[in-house]
């Protein structure tokens, strides 16, 4: 048996931990001999042949670990031996107590379309206990500021059977942080309204609402007028 991350394996996205940049701490399929019947390992969550040897494996994680692996199966491997020899390997599927949904299933979509497939989803039967209620990881697109999004995503889903377990934003702005926004400019050249339009800019594709920019002189007038 083995704890360990092997070169030409592949991993679980959000659910294991970082693997080192370049591989350089990735062993060899040919650490276990060939007379090795079969080599049991552990660390990475998808189930795999290593170096493509039936006798070298991971059989990956039995449950979800993360949202990501909604669409996979997890399974356990039963593995016969002849004498010293390997016989067989057979997976054997995990059955999965609770779904995992996402809405949207790809991409993200602006709230008001993800409120209204929240509202398609199926009611709450009176008898369906806690544990069986599907996990749901919602995704919005963000083009305005929202500071209500989870107030509203979670008032949708009232009398559902899906349970919010993580809320994810998706932002429609430039991406681009200070420097990037006008190159050549340092700190000092910039005004506080430059600063604060550019990083509302990184995150939102839509105008800035004139009482938001209106909001952010007040506040500044007040840190301004304590700080003289």
């Amino acid at each position: 048996m083995g704890h360990c991350y092997m070169v030409g394996t592949e991993v679980s996205l959000l659910s294991e931990r970082k693997i080192l940049g370049g591989n350089q701490h990735a062993l060899p399929v040919d650490l276990f001999p060939e007379d090795v019947a079969y080599a049991a390992l552990g660390h990475l969550h998808k189930a795999q042949r290593v170096g493509g040897r039936d006798g070298v494996r991971y059989s990956g994680s039995p449950i979800p670990l993360s949202l990501s692996e909604a669409h996979y199966r997890h399974q356990v491997l039963l593995v016969e031996l002849a004498g010293e020899a390997l016989g067989s390997v057979r997976p054997l599927s995990v059955p999965r107590t609770a779904d995992m949904l996402r809405v949207p299933e790809r991409d993200a979509v602006p709230l008001e379309e993800v409120l209204e497939r929240l509202a398609a989803l199926p009611e709450l039967e009176p008898d369906m206990p806690e544990q069986a209620r599907p996990y749901l990881e919602v995704c919005v697109s963000l083009p305005r500021p929202e500071p209500a999004l989870r107030r509203k995503v979670e008032a949708a889903l009232e009398g559902k059977a899906a349970r919010l377990v993580k809320l994810t934003p998706s932002y429609t702005g430039t991406g681009l942080v200070l420097a990037e926004s006008q190159p050549g400019l340092s700190l000092r050249d910039r005004t506080p309204e430059d600063v604060f339009k550019a990083r509302y800019a990184r995150d939102y594709q839509e105008p800035m609402a004139p009482a938001l920019l209106e909001s952010f002189h007040t506040l500044l007038a007040e840190v301004q007028e304590d700080a003289s």
